[in-house]
């Protein structure tokens, strides 16, 4: 049995089986595990946050298990949850959405932002999308359903100090652009 810390670490940094790792966290004390080991079981195996005490669980072990797992936001302290964590797990699992803090949802956030613009376009974005709509920059959707009616392909834009969308409908060449520069971003992701 491995009863020293040092130990404990040095077998941590040299497996790389996420099982043994897992298997390890089981037959171990948790009041042994410190946050770098912590840090260093988690880089290894970002299933394993639920073996790890929720005192230990610090915000670089948090954003780096729900970046490598988005399920592991389940396990996180709720005080540790940030709105782009909470986004980034309900971006990959819908279902998720459960675990996100009422202080989140209803806070002046990108969480919250994201609600709005899922409202606004009547679909959903991926991750990366709302990230870049927040920070002001701009994207382009297909099949864009408004209030004001069918948009069609356009380029959305945020405005954060008019707190204000708008739309650019694409070109007929612009939108092939995109068409293809899709198709080759999904072809490249089907690949094994």
């Amino acid at each position: 049995a491995i009863t020293r810390p040092e130990l404990l670490m040095q077998v941590l940094q040299k497996e790389r089986d996420p099982k043994k790792i897992d298997r390890l966290l089981n037959l171990i004390p948790r009041r042994m595990v410190s946050e770098e080991m912590a840090y260093e079981a988690i880089r290894k195996n970002s299933r394993c946050l639920h073996l790890l005490a929720p005192e230990i669980i610090s915000k670089r072990i948090a954003e780096r298990a729900v970046r490598e797992d988005p399920q592991a936001i389940q396990w996180v302290p709720q005080h540790l949850r940030t709105p782009e964590m909470c986004l980034y797990a309900e971006s990959n699992y819908l279902h998720l959405r459960i675990y996100v803090p009422e202080s989140v949802a209803k806070g002046d956030n990108i969480y919250s932002f994201h609600r709005r613009v899922d409202q606004t376009l009547r679909q959903p974005l991926d991750y990366a999308q709302y990230k870049i709509l927040y920070t002001g920059g701009s994207v382009v959707v297909d099949d864009v359903t408004t209030r004001a009616g069918y948009v069609g392909c356009c380029r959305v834009t945020y405005d954060r100090k008019k707190d204000e969308f708008s739309f650019q409908q694409l070109t007929r060449q612009q939108e092939q652009t995109f068409r293809a520069v899709r198709m080759r971003k999904t072809q490249r992701k089907m690949k094994l």
